[in-house]
């Protein structure tokens, strides 16, 4: 039962719980108005369980102006970092410092 936080710049967006799947088509949408633009964004992915939800990887990437789209593996978090986990999250991620273009 994964979903995904997405966060930025200390704001954070979750998506629905997308129940009984493997394979997740988030397709989660998100405006940040940022200040940093220069901060990564982060990507949170976690399974929801009952009692407590567990980590599934992360991805934290620059933001680029324009329009990117990337397929990145999974990453743990903490001083384990570097370490591939299973999986890989694809994403299309547009910055602009004008609004009326996004």
């Amino acid at each position: 039962d994964p979903y995904v936080i997405i966060r930025c710049e200390g704001q954070k967006v979750r998506s629905v719980v997308h129940k009984s799947t493997c394979s997740p088509a988030f397709n989660t949408k998100a405006v940040f108005y940022r200040k940093k633009s220069s901060r990564p964004i982060s990507i949170e992915i976690y399974n929801s369980n009952v009692l407590t939800d567990s980590f599934l990887g992360q991805v934290t990437l620059a933001a680029e102006q324009g329009r990117v789209q990337k397929t990145l593996h999974l990453k743990d978090k903490g001083d384990r970092q570097d370490n591939d986990l299973p999986g890989t999250v694809t994403l299309s991620i547009e910055t602009s410092s004008v609004l009326t273009s996004i």
